[in-house]
């Protein structure tokens, strides 16, 4: 994915040298998180190894940003989420406790990775934690969730 995106940004200037001299800040949010340090590691290592070449251009990198950003799986998506929720309430704190003890969010870790199904417990306790925040707007969880069908239609 880096590799690919330095050659798009390679391209990109290729295609409009008039922007050659400017600087080139790289920037993302969310899952963005993943994705912006890897490519700014690679346009570094790409300008490093080219250092000395005048025949391939070098991006001017000067800096990144990550908004909001999800940089580990186990720690900024869904198990964030639940203990964010657990501590405004949203959900049952003995369905909160019952997932801790029996380590269901590792176990949804090592399922999610290995595409494998979880045991049966650890998915009915993640099932009833979705079940009850589905309607809930992750980025504002007191405003409306818009786009949602109405439970009347």
């Amino acid at each position: 994915m880096a590799a690919d995106n330095v050659q798009s940004i390679v391209g990109w200037f290729e295609k409009f040298p008039e922007f050659k001299k400017n600087d080139l800040y790289i920037s993302g949010e969310s899952y963005g998180g993943m994705y912006v340090p890897f490519t700014v590691n690679a346009i570094h290592h790409h300008n490093a190894v080219h250092t000395r070449d005048p025949t391939i251009f070098k991006p001017n990198l000067k800096g990144f940003m990550v908004g909001n950003g999800c940089t580990n799986w186990k720690y900024d998506t869904e198990p964030a989420y639940m203990e964010m929720a657990y501590y405004h309430s949203l959900y049952s704190g003995n369905t909160w406790e019952a997932i801790q003890e029996n380590n269901c969010l590792d176990e949804m870790y090592a399922a999610e990775w290995k595409n494998a199904p979880m045991g049966k417990l650890c998915d009915g306790l993640i099932s009833e934690f979705y079940k009850v925040t589905d309607k809930i707007n992750v980025y504002n969880i007191e405003g409306p969730c818009w786009g949602l069908k109405s439970d009347k239609s």
